[in-house]
C-alpha cells in the first residue's frame, strides 16, 4: 500500500516521453552551442605540413572541367602540377599530394554524381573547386538537377546538423586513411555514375588503323620534316578536297612512302565522308586500303564525326567560325550519338554568322525523326537537349544560371557532409559571367575562401602568352593561376605557412 502523499512512478511510455524529451532538448542545445563556437570562436580549418607529432601527407583534391584537367596542355603544365611543385618547394616533397580530379567537358551536375565515390576514395584534406563554365555547352542531364522532392530535402536538412556532422567527424577519426597511387584523370575511372562518358564509351567506335598518335593525326599539316606527302597536305590545307583525295591515293600506293599511313588514311576518310555519299565514300575508302583491311559503317562514321571535330578546330583556332560552325554541323550528321561536335558547335554558334539557330534545329530534328523512323530506334541522347539550347537560347541562359547555382550549393553541402574538409572556390581566368558570379555568390553565401583569377588574368598581357585559342590556359597560364592560387591559400590561412 502506498503511502500518503507519496509520488506515483511514471508508466515506462512515460519515462520513455521524459527521455525523447530531454534528449531533444540536449541535442537542440548542443547544435546551438556548435553553431555559436563556429560562428564566432573558431577559425577556418588549416591544414600544415606534416611534422613529428602530425604525420601523414596532405592530400588536396583539384574539382573540375577541362580548366583543371589541362585542356591541351601536358599533365606536368597543369595548375594542379604546379601547386604540388610550389608546396614541395615551400614545405618539402611529400608534405602535400595534389590529385587532378579535372573532367574535361563535365557540368555541375555530373560532378554531384561521381563526387561522393571520389571524396570516399581520396578522403582529401582540401578540396579546391572550379566548375561550372561547361553547363552553358554540356545539357547532359540538366533536368536531373532540380531534386525538389520533400525526402531529399528531409536528408539534405539532417546531413546539414552541427550535430550529425560532428558525428561523422568523429567516426571519421578511426577510419584508415587509404594509400592513394593513381590518379583519376588518367584514365576517369568514375564508375557506372558517369552516365556521359559510360554512354559514349558503350557507344565508341574507333576509326584508327593503328594505336593513335592523336598530335600527329589530327595535324591540319604535315609535322616537321615530313615531305612524303606533299601534294596532299597542300591541298588539305586549301580545301581541294578532290585534288587531296587523288593526292592521297597515290601516296598510298607508292610503296617508298614513309609518312604514317593512318594519319594520312584518316584525313582521306573524313574527306570522303565530306561527299555526303556513304554508300560511295565506304566503297572508295575500302578500296585504297592496304593488306585488304576494310572499315564497317560504324567505324567511317567515327572518322568522319572526329575528322569534322578537329577540322572545326583548326577552322576555330585560327579565327574562322563561320567555316568552324559549318563543319561541326557536318560532324554531328556524322554521328549523332557522338558529343564532341554538338558542345563545339554550341561554344563557337555565337562567334558566326553563316547558319542559323533555326537550321541548326532543324538539322537536329530531321536526325530525330530519321532515328526514331529506322528499324532499331536508337535516337542520339544528345539531340534534344541540344535542339532545346538552339531554339530559344536567351531562355537556356537564364536556366543555366539557375542551374549552375543549384548545383554549386548542392556540391558545397555534400564536400562539407562526407569529407568536412576545407573547401575553397576558384573564378575562371576569362570571362564567364554565369559561372564566374555564380562561384562568387556561392562562396560569399558559404563564407568560404575564393580565389579570383579574373582581374588577374585581365591585367596581363599580350593575352597569347596566357591563352591558347580555345580560352584555356597555356602553360604559363596555369603557372600564374597557381601564383594566384597559392597566394589566398595563405593569405585566408587555408594552408599554415
Amino acid at each position: 500500500m502506498d503511502k500518503k502523499g507519496a509520488v506515483k512512478p511514471l508508466p515506462v511510455w512515460g519515462r520513455g516521453l521524459v527521455f525523447l524529451i530531454s534528449l531533444v532538448f540536449f541535442i537542440v542545445l548542443l547544435e546551438g552551442g556548435l553553431i555559436l563556437a563556429g560562428r564566432y570562436i573558431f577559425d577556418r580549418p588549416t591544414i600544415g605540413a606534416p611534422d613529428a607529432d602530425n604525420p601523414g601527407t596532405r592530400r588536396i583534391l583539384c574539382l573540375g572541367d577541362s580548366y583543371t584537367h589541362g585542356g591541351l596542355v601536358d599533365d606536368d603544365e597543369t595548375y594542379p602540377a604546379y601547386l604540388q611543385k610550389t608546396l614541395d618547394e615551400k614545405y618539402g616533397p611529400g608534405a602535400f599530394r595534389v590529385f587532378n580530379q579535372g573532367v574535361c567537358e563535365t557540368n555541375t551536375t555530373e560532378l554531384i554524381t561521381y563526387l561522393p565515390g571520389v571524396l570516399e576514395k581520396y578522403r582529401p584534406d582540401l578540396v579546391i573547386l572550379l566548375v561550372g563554365s561547361a553547363n552553358l555547352f554540356n545539357p547532359w542531364e540538366f533536368d536531373k538537377h532540380r531534386k525538389n522532392d520533400w525526402k531529399s530535402r528531409l536528408k539534405s536538412w539532417f546531413y546539414d546538423r552541427r550535430v550529425v556532422q560532428m558525428v561523422r567527424l568523429m567516426s571519421m577519426s578511426f577510419m584508415e586513411t587509404p594509400d592513394v597511387d593513381e590518379n583519376l584523370q588518367e584514365e576517369y575511372n568514375l564508375g557506372e555514375t558517369y552516365t556521359r562518358l559510360n554512354y559514349l564509351k558503350a557507344n565508341h567506335s574507333n576509326c584508327s588503323f593503328d594505336p593513335p598518335d592523336y598530335r600527329k593525326m589530327y595535324a591540319s599539316s604535315p609535322e616537321p620534316g615530313d615531305v612524303s606527302a606533299p601534294e596532299f597536305w597542300k591541298y588539305v590545307k586549301e580545301n581541294r578536297y578532290e585534288d587531296a583525295l587523288e593526292a592521297g591515293k597515290a601516296f598510298l600506293d607508292d610503296p617508298d612512302a614513309k609518312d604514317p599511313e593512318h594519319r594520312v588514311l584518316f584525313k582521306m576518310i573524313g574527306l570522303a565522308m565530306d561527299q555526303e555519299d556513304l554508300v560511295e565514300a565506304a566503297k572508295w575508302v575500302n578500296s585504297t586500303l592496304p593488306g585488304g583491311q576494310r572499315l564497317s559503317t560504324e567505324q567511317l562514321k567515327s572518322c568522319a564525326s572526329e575528322y569534322f571535330r578537329f577540322l572545326g578546330d583548326h577552322r576555330m583556332y585560327n579565327g574562322q567560325y563561320d567555316q568552324a560552325a559549318e563543319v561541326y554541323l557536318k560532324g554531328v550528321k556524322a554521328k549523332p550519338i557522338s558529343e564532341d561536335n554538338y558542345y563545339w558547335l554550341s561554344k563557337v554558334f555565337d562567334r558566326q554568322s553563316r547558319i542559323d539557330a533555326q537550321t541548326v534545329v532543324d538539322t537536329l530534328k530531321k536526325l530525330q525523326r530519321e532515328a526514331l523512323d529506322s528499324i532499331d530506334p536508337k535516337p542520339s541522347p544528345f539531340l534534344e537537349p541540344y535542339i532545346r539550347i538552339f531554339e530559344d537560347k536567351l531562355t537556356w541562359e537564364r536556366q543555366v544560371k539557375d542551374w549552375i547555382e543549384d548545383d554549386l550549393d548542392t556540391i558545397i553541402r555534400m564536400i562539407h557532409r562526407k569529407s568536412q574538409a576545407p573547401l575553397v572556390l576558384q573564378t575562371y581566368p576569362i570571362e564567364y559571367p554565369l559561372a564566374n558570379s555564380a562561384l562568387k555568390a556561392a562562396a560569399k553565401e558559404h563564407k568560404l575562401p575564393l580565389v579570383d583569377h579574373l582581374p588577374v588574368f585581365d591585367a596581363l598581357s599580350p593575352k597569347n602568352k596566357y591563352f591558347l585559342d580555345d580560352d584555356h590556359c597555356t602553360p604559363l597560364g596555369h603557372q600564374v593561376m597557381v601564383e594566384t592560387l597559392y597566394e589566398t591559400l595563405v593569405k585566408e590561412r587555408v594552408i599554415a605557412q
